[in-house]
């Protein structure tokens, strides 16, 4: 998720983008125009945004060349919708609720709700970077029987994108890897989840999954592995010969890793949790017994009034000064 405005960074599994029409007829009134070399179908009246969206995905193909390899040519179409019923629309398909773009690999299209990423914000740049990565990843994968990984897919867009889910709140994501209950990722092979809370899980264990391999391995390793996949090599051999390991061999190590990182968070939450109980086991056993002591206290009240048994009131001893003040005076004689 985006940390200003916590929007989920990608739209959609690839997989079932793959699997979408691909794509219904756009509105009768959008306007199409190649700015920065990037073909864009908007309302009138939304050139601006138009112009805004267009640049930053220039610069984000651009910088997907420039830095791993990858390649966004030819250009893919951008369409910016008003709103959700046009965004379903123009994906081809009812999106998942949390979605604000898409990429569709078919049609070589990428579809923005401009509603609720305005072009012009960080928020839609990121969104933006992140599908096209999925379609130069999609590019990679055209004639081949073994796809990426969906989770290798949103790690890799979500870490490239720079908006990342592990720069925001974080922690759910803490706790599951202190207590070793992350998802595997081989149940992150084909689908994600459709909630948001967990499809959020999905995105941040992803993303810290393809950063572990870069951090590890370094960004020459993450170039390799494009240059040998594009080459026809099968998925777990490229995955060997880039990063050294094997995939199952790697996912232990991260694992172990986090669990090792973040045991201090479990054992400190673990304690705290302890202590805290039995704070309010205290507290509730001084609250039962003062209660007890009361309820005692007006038992022994109703018992003296039945015996006829009346408290007597101390007497006050007599004032041999009469009220009258003392003074220093009196003392001098």
């Amino acid at each position: 998720m985006i940390p200003s405005a916590r929007l989920p960074l990608a739209a959609l599994p690839l997989a079932a983008a793959l699997l979408a029409p691909c794509l219904a007829a756009a509105p009768p009134d959008f306007l199409r125009l190649t700015l920065d070399g990037v073909p864009v179908e908007f309302h009138e009246g939304d050139a601006g945004p138009a112009r805004d969206s267009a640049r930053a995905l220039a610069w984000a193909a651009e910088r997907l060349q420039r830095d791993t390899g990858l390649l966004l040519t030819p250009q893919p179409t951008l369409a910016l919708a008003r709103g959700r019923e046009e965004f379903d629309l123009l994906c081809g398909r009812a999106m998942p609720p949390w979605s604000v773009a898409a990429a569709l690999p078919r049609s070589n299209r990428i579809i923005l709700d401009a509603g609720k990423a305005p072009p012009a914000s960080p928020e839609a740049r990121a969104l933006l970077f992140h599908e096209a990565v999925h379609l130069a990843l999609a590019r990679l994968e055209t004639g081949r029987a073994d796809r990426l990984p969906l989770w290798l897919h949103e790690g890799l867009a979500t870490w490239l994108s720079g908006a990342r889910h592990l720069h925001g709140p974080r922690t759910d994501f803490d706790l599951a890897a202190a207590h070793n209950a992350l998802i595997p990722l081989e149940r992150l092979r084909d689908t994600f989840p459709e909630r948001s809370s967990e499809a959020d899980m999905a995105y941040a264990q992803s993303e810290a999954f393809v950063a572990h391999l870069v951090n590890r391995s370094g960004v020459e390793a993450l170039c390799a592995f494009f240059r040998l996949y594009a080459d026809g090599v099968s998925f777990d051999e490229t995955f060997r010969a880039a990063f050294g390991r094997s995939l199952p061999e790697a996912e232990s190590e991260w694992r172990d890793a986090l669990a090792g990182r973040f045991k201090w968070l479990w054992a400190t939450l673990g304690a705290l949790t302890f202590w805290g109980f039995m704070a309010l086991a205290t507290v509730a056993v001084f609250f039962l017994v003062s209660w007890r002591a009361r309820r005692q206290r007006r038992t022994w009240e109703r018992e003296e009034e039945e015996w006829g048994i009346v408290a007597q009131e101390p007497e006050e001893e007599d004032d041999p000064d009469d009220g009258e003040p003392w003074s220093p005076k009196e003392d001098r004689r």
